[in-house]
């Protein structure tokens, strides 16, 4: 009869002992050592929200030094993902615009070992992607190229850094030489008969229009706010455009028209189509001063679109291949052209590039309604020579870089304008346009 009694005593004190080790202390918790609460990790698929997606892991597809202590590397990736990178002196970043990147990473100026470069890409809405792991070798060539990495994938060619830190600029002797050179040429051609008018026309540096794209480092070394461009326009403010001299700088039109469109080419040291159609636009809104059926041709007439062509002439500097690292150029064509041999056809090249716009040209419309003109010139007139012509009666383009003036050869011609056309970075030589005429 005890042995029973135990028995039941047994058996109660153990029910009564299991029903407190699984009393709850709350949703979601069980009582734990010392009466404390843990969390419940039952494995409950409705409380879980489901892994997101992680953005592709960035692909390299070149790499070099650009000075000892920076470093330039280009890949491919997710479009407007944003691209970070680690390792170096400073965490850098960029943006993927078009498929592909390209950034600039500062090292130590010399080092005795190998140095492991992480990147890193993340997309809005998805998770940063795995790294993209590589190594600088200590034994590899730190050869210097004559570029700058900016941002937006901007790349910058070294000889328009003075003038956008403000070096370099014209002293008085110049300045005087290259004001009195135009006038008296202008006075030249008045005293041989002509009423041929002179104007001077400058292409701005990419830096110049896009200053935010160059890298920090730079725009903490500006030296002065002044440049030779600033130098011209403020030597030509006082010219009177019925003195028959005009001094022409697309600057700005060409920030106006930057809040619509992208005017220079990222791989390549000229503007595109769309930055010289505007500057073309300021060269014949003063025409159409003295000739109205020459004003400028509107936006309409033109074709404009996109199209994906080889880097640009800053990518063989760079030693990479202008097949992996491209151009998204803008093309403006004219609809209707009449100067067929001007009509650009697409191509996988930016317009610089074609060496039959690099010689002598001529072209006539037969339309005494619009000027003649000879136009002295460099690279950047390339992707004007079609609207230019367009807009002329008779067009004379003279070999790239030759500014050679030549008094005879304008008297047989009996132009109404010459056009001297520079780029900034190159307006270093203008002094020499002018010395025979000073």
């Amino acid at each position: 009869m005890r042995g029973k009694i135990y028995f039941l005593l047994l058996v109660i004190i153990t029910a009564a002992l299991n029903a407190a080790g699984c009393s709850s202390g709350g949703d979601g918790e069980i009582a734990g050592v010392n009466g404390e609460l843990t969390p419940d990790f039952t494995d409950n698929s409705d409380n879980f929200l489901p892994e997101r997606e992680k953005t592709k892991t960035p692909v390299l597809t070149d790499r070099t030094f650009l000075s000892s202590e920076r470093y330039c590397i280009a890949g491919k990736g997710e479009e407007n993902s944003v691209i970070k990178i680690t390792g170096g002196l400073y965490p850098a970043e960029a943006k993927i615009t078009g498929g592909q990147f390209i950034a600039e990473i500062f090292l130590e100026d010399q080092t005795s070992r190998d140095i492991e470069i992480k990147i890193y890409a993340k997309s809005d809405g998805k998770d940063e992607s795995e790294p993209l792991t590589f190594v600088i070798s200590r034994r590899e060539s730190r050869e210097g190229k004559p570029l700058y990495i900016g941002s937006d994938n901007q790349i910058h060619y070294n000889e328009t850094i003075d003038d956008f830190l403000g070096r370099g600029l014209f002293n008085e002797g110049e300045l005087e030489l290259i004001k009195n050179g135009a006038e008296n040429l202008r006075r030249r051609l008045i005293d041989e008969g002509l009423n041929t008018k002179l104007i001077i026309f400058i292409a701005p540096n990419p830096g110049t229009i896009y200053p935010e794209t160059m890298p920090v480092f730079l725009r903490e070394r500006i030296e002065s706010e002044n440049s030779r461009l600033k130098q011209l326009d403020e030597l030509f403010k006082s010219s009177d455009s019925d003195s028959g001299l005009k001094f022409i700088n697309p600057y700005d039109r060409l920030i106006r028209e930057k809040e619509n469109y992208f005017l220079y080419n990222r791989t390549d040291t000229h503007w595109n189509e769309l930055g010289a159609y505007f500057g073309y636009c300021e060269i014949f809104d003063y025409i159409g001063e003295f000739f109205p059926e020459a004003k400028p041709m509107p936006l309409e007439d033109f074709n404009i679109y996109r199209s994906v062509v080889r880097g640009g002439d800053l990518i063989p500097m760079l030693k990479f291949d202008q097949d992996e690292v491209t151009e998204n150029a803008y093309a403006v064509r004219v609809k209707e052209p009449k100067i067929r041999g001007l009509h650009r056809h697409d191509t996988d090249e930016i317009p610089y590039q074609e060496q039959q716009y690099h010689g002598f040209l001529e072209y006539n419309n037969n339309d005494a309604s619009k000027p003649s003109i000879i136009m002295y010139r460099d690279s950047f007139s390339i992707s004007m020579l079609s609207p230019v012509a367009e807009t002329s009666n008779r067009i004379i383009f003279c070999n790239m870089w030759d500014y050679e003036i030549n008094i005879d050869y304008i008297k047989e011609i009996n132009p109404d304008f010459i056009i001297i056309q520079r780029v900034e970075r190159l307006i270093y030589d203008l002094p020499a346009t002018f010395r025979r005429f000073r």
